[in-house]
């Protein structure tokens, strides 16, 4: 599935902030799952089933594993709330790698 075909989960005020955050290197909270996040937003993209996800480095709140920081693949639908944030953050080198095999790229952030 081509990511211009793809059903986005963001609504246009949404998409546009990510790709705001992805292109300026914003820190970025997210609540996802009822639980707040503090990211790097590296990469929104549309995986091989059709679904929209953000690539991102958590670096605070809440996470399951309990792993940070640590690379997270976040589906876009499970959003709750998103606030982009003027603090600045440097893109991770290590991102390229994440993103192989990741489906369709939308937006990324370079290094």
């Amino acid at each position: 599935m081509k990511a211009e075909d793809a059903k986005f989960r963001l609504g246009d005020q949404a998409r546009a902030d990510v790709v705001r955050a992805i292109g300026g290197h914003l820190v970025t909270e997210v609540v996802y799952e009822g639980g707040a996040r503090v990211v790097h937003p590296h990469t929104l993209y549309v995986a091989k089933d059709g679904n929209e996800l953000l690539l991102v480095w958590q670096v605070g709140g809440f996470s399951s594993s309990g792993d940070l920081p640590g690379w997270r693949n976040l589906l876009t639908e499970k959003f709750e709330e998103m606030t982009v944030t003027d603090e600045h953050f440097d893109p991770r080198s290590d991102a390229e790698v994440q993103r192989k095999g990741l489906g369709d790229i939308v937006v990324m952030a370079t290094v």
